[in-house]
């Protein structure tokens, strides 16, 4: 679940539309589990069979109830995983209790400083944006660059940060507003019983006492009721989008070949390799006879089946070969990823388990162990999981097109207003914490 206090990075237009495959195909109720019979070639799979259309705007902005004793009940919805596996982060903020603006000392982002709540720094179609709430997601970024960076640097990556956030909140404020004001009632009461299954959920995790629910939400820095109104907001625009731009989602069998042949190594693997090596440079031991003699002595004891990875762990000299016995990477290597091509060429010449040959580069001795060789291969456009896969990512693609279109439509016809000033307070708020950051 996303907390209330921080957002584990961003999704793009893209990575959201990815996400929201997922989605859509829990809300259609099938279609996409792996033991589905796929028929990826018929063309009257991948056309909408119905025309996007959309409804008059409504003139009043209902707002979600959660507890409603007295409401009927709506027709039945899907059943739905926790939010990261349906839709994470789909750009919304996170719950965080937003108080009346106002100019009034609170307590600091570090202690001994104070910020001022109700700072404003951007409003939306007269819905606030607060220098708070944009601190409060950016904090893990700004507290893990502040160990690295001196002020100066470290002020204008603040900066950047908290403009990029700025306009992001802003879009999630549009997304919404699409969502509320195309949506039907029906739509909406259909958000409202998502919502409230959510919120029933974290009560009977709660032992199906709400004020222990109220008080997990505290204990993560957040407010349960933030966190409700938060999911009422994701379930309306993941609506939005099942309703709104799936039925336009067009894709062809043609479509699928045209990709699968503009990008053939998107479905194929490459060669690659796991091997460990020795390395003596000839300055650190003296000279390039020495480092020779050193390195020989080495070599014989791998022959004679000395434990390699031990050897490697001793005798290395570079850190991070002697730290990993003899690695190069966690990862098998692609070939022809390694600049020394003498020893590119060893490797993928010698059998699995058996030494390369001692090689130079003129300025060191190598030589390495190999492990094990992995030859690549192509996937085939006729298996299914590659058109299945082709499929997805082209809807993600067109999906991501259209939320586009729309957000550039909604910043035409919607009232958007930074205020520089503020953007600027919110910057000294962030320099308060930096020392203490820096430390820690």
């Amino acid at each position: 679940m996303i907390d209330g206090k921080t957002r584990k990075g961003r999704l793009t237009a893209y990575g959201l539309a990815m996400v929201i495959a997922g989605a859509v195909q829990l809300l259609l109720g099938g279609g996409c589990s792996s033991d589905d019979e796929l028929q990826p070639l018929a063309p009257s799979q991948f056309y909408a069979t119905t025309a996007p259309h959309d409804h008059a705007q409504t003139a009043d902005k209902p707002q979600p109830v959660v507890d409603r004793a007295n409401i009927e009940e709506p027709s039945p919805i899907p059943v739905l995983p926790e939010a990261p596996a349906l839709l994470p982060d789909i750009s919304l903020a996170p719950a965080i209790t937003t108080p009346a603006p106002a100019t009034h000392p609170g307590p600091g982002l570090s202690s001994g400083t104070y910020l001022v709540l109700g700072t404003i720094v951007a409003e939306v179609n007269g819905r606030p944006i607060y220098a708070n709430k944009v601190l409060s997601i950016i904090e893990e970024p700004l507290h893990r660059k502040a160990r690295d960076l001196e002020p100066a640097a470290f002020r204008n990556f603040a900066r950047g940060q908290i403009d990029k956030e700025v306009q992001e909140l802003i879009r999630d404020e549009m997304d919404y507003a699409a969502a509320d004001r195309l949506l039907e009632r029906e739509d909406k009461r259909m958000a409202d019983a998502m919502t409230q299954k959510w919120r029933d959920d974290r009560i009977t995790d709660a032992g199906g006492s709400l004020e222990i629910a109220k008080a997990n939400a505290a204990r993560d820095g957040a407010d349960f009721e933030e966190q409700a109104l938060r999911e009422y907001r994701t379930n309306l625009i993941r609506i939005y989008i099942f309703r709104k731009l799936e039925p336009r989602v067009q894709i062809s069998a043609q479509d699928l070949r045209d990709y699968y042949a503009r990008h053939p190594t998107e479905f194929s693997e490459r060669d690659s390799a796991v091997f460990r090596v020795i390395k003596i440079d000839w300055s650190r031991v003296g000279n390039k006879e020495q480092a020779f003699t050193k390195i020989k002595d080495i070599y014989d004891r791998a022959k004679k089946g000395a434990d390699f990875p031990s050897l490697a762990g001793e005798e290395n000299q570079e850190k991070s070969l002697k730290e990993n016995c003899g690695l190069m990477d966690s990862k098998p290597i692609q070939k022809g990823s390694l600049k020394f091509e003498k020893l590119e060429e060893a490797i993928w010449n010698t059998p699995e388990g058996q030494l390369t040959d001692i090689m130079s580069d003129g300025q060191a001795f190598y030589f390495a162990l190999v492990e094990k060789l992995n030859h690549g291969k192509a996937t085939p456009f006729e298996d299914e999981k590659t058109q299945k896969a082709i499929h997805e990512k082209l809807a993600a693609m067109q999906r991501a097109t259209m939320l586009e279109a729309t957000h550039a439509s909604m910043m035409k016809n919607s009232l958007v207003r930074v205020d520089p000033t503020n953007i600027e307070m919110a910057l000294d708020m962030a320099m308060q914490k930096y020392a203490i950051w820096r430390r820690n």
